[in-house]
């Protein structure tokens, strides 16, 4: 397999003791997900029993990606969600499967700031991987991670400020 890592980080003015990154992505919605990147097209989450999951379905640099997430591991600073077996209609064609591994996380930058980090990582068959090299998927994966790392990071600060009601 072919494992690509793309993160991105930003500052987010907000004490760590104001977060919980995990309750924040489970309460995000449909719409708080699209502002977070052009990319975005939905977003559902769910819960049975002790397993919580999202489906997120995104358009990135002409391949549209349909995963379903499960979370592996969170605390209030970091959640872990994985995908083994994302659909990815590589330039809209036939689907492929890819796995994907999303992590946000924040640590303390100062007493009142922190970084927020957001890193993708994608697991794919090297014949696979060498396509979308050439045809520049992985380009357009960092520039979506880019993108939506700093969206994330605005909507986390207003729900931690209590500035949204229900994200």
């Amino acid at each position: 397999m072919n494992v690509r890592t793309f993160t991105q980080s930003t500052r987010i003015d907000i004490s760590i003791n104001e977060i919980d990154v995990p309750t924040w992505l489970f309460q995000m919605t449909d719409a708080d997900y699209a502002e977070a990147s052009i990319a975005h097209r939905a977003l559902g989450t769910w819960e049975r029993g002790d397993t919580r999951g999202m489906i997120n379905v995104e358009s990135i640099g002409g391949h549209l990606f349909v995963q379903h997430y499960i979370e592996k591991s969170a605390t209030p600073s970091k959640v872990v969600m994985v995908s083994p077996a994302s659909t990815m209609y590589m330039l809209h064609g036939p689907p492929v499967h890819v796995g994907i591994t999303w992590e946000m996380w924040v640590v303390p930058a100062g007493t009142d700031a922190v970084e927020f980090h957001c890193s993708v990582q994608t697991s794919m068959p090297p014949p696979l991987a060498a396509v979308g090299s050439m045809i520049g998927t992985f380009r357009a994966v960092q520039k979506h991670v880019d993108e939506e790392c700093i969206g994330y990071a605005r909507n986390l600060e207003l729900y931690a400020r209590g500035s949204k009601a229900s994200i």
